[in-house]
């Protein structure tokens, strides 16, 4: 029988900003018993990166994500193998010049992961997810000079924890 559901999820990202950052999640899937597709709208909280003097960039990032996941086991426990694929934005502005000018760019990254669910109900369940992902288009922000500013990692990890409902 496939199944509707939706989850929330918090986590870290490490990647995509100058420094691990806060990330929430909203997704929604579709399952069977052996396999869910999702589709989910992520927000990175906004940080800074400045120098010493006060001058750097401010930045805010997010991301739409397609993932499918495979259920090897199945029951009140669940393990889920997952791929998928993530794009996103970055936007930036400068801080601390006189004249402050931003720039917004996209940022597509391939992601495979696992997750593990246990079911407290046949309709809830709290998911732990761990995926590793590869920056495939990989913006960077930086002075007019050329001097890079931040750009994010060519690879990175997200760690989120949350509620996922099924019905």
């Amino acid at each position: 029988r496939v199944r509707l559901g939706v989850r929330l999820l918090g986590g870290v990202d490490l990647g995509t900003m100058p420094a691990a950052a806060f990330t929430a999640s909203l997704g929604f899937t579709l399952r069977d018993a052996r396999w869910q597709g999702e589709l989910a709208l992520a927000w990175v909280a906004s940080q800074r990166a400045v120098s010493n003097d006060g001058v750097g960039g401010a930045f805010d990032a997010g991301r739409v994500s397609l993932r499918g996941c495979g259920v090897p086991l199945v029951g009140r426990i669940e393990l889920r193998g997952c791929v998928g694929v993530d794009v996103g934005w970055i936007s930036g502005v400068g801080v601390g010049v006189t004249a402050p000018q931003g720039g917004t760019a996209p940022s597509v990254a391939a992601r495979v992961g696992a997750e593990a669910a246990w079911r407290a109900l046949p309709w809830l369940a709290a998911v732990v997810q761990v995926d590793g992902f590869a920056v495939v288009e990989r913006p960077t922000f930086a002075w007019r000079d050329g001097t890079a500013l931040h750009a994010p990692g060519p690879v990175g990890a997200l760690l989120q924890v949350g509620v996922e409902l099924a019905w």
